[in-house]
């Protein structure tokens, strides 16, 4: 096949279609596995015999949840003071990236379940992690 003709371009039009639809999946599949392990979080964070929370806890449970690696986070700036420079500075920008993004999406609209209602509550308890 020459390299300039209609059928090369055609096979090379073919092979770009083709990476894109991959990584097209790859992010879908990557967006389903993130939000699974948020319900996941949420399901372990449920109080036991509580069948519905108000929007107060309902805040506090979500700031909980966007917090959750504040620790990790003072443990390596500790470290990074103790020892000059920045020990493990790509962790920390993902911790800190992650942290801001979530907040935005906290101040936009967080998605999860609506632990208000008790069913909802009664449902994720009893969820296998099966997605829909």
């Amino acid at each position: 096949v020459h390299p300039n003709s209609r059928k090369a371009a055609k096979i090379a039009s073919l092979s770009m279609r083709e990476m894109k639809l991959q990584k097209k999946g790859k992010v879908a599949t990557a967006k389903v596995h993130a939000r699974v392990a948020r319900i996941q979080w949420f399901q372990e964070a449920l109080v036991p015999g509580k069948d519905a929370y108000s929007l107060t806890e309902v805040r506090e449970m979500i700031q909980r949840y966007i917090d959750r690696f504040q620790d990790e986070l003072a443990t390596i700036r500790e470290e990074s003071a103790a020892r000059g420079g920045r020990v493990h500075a790509s962790r920390e920008d993902a911790i800190v990236h992650l942290h801001d993004m979530e907040m935005s999406q906290f101040r936009s609209g967080f998605e999860i379940p609506d632990l208000r209602v008790s069913a909802n509550v009664q449902y994720i308890r009893i969820w296998k992690g099966e997605q829909h």
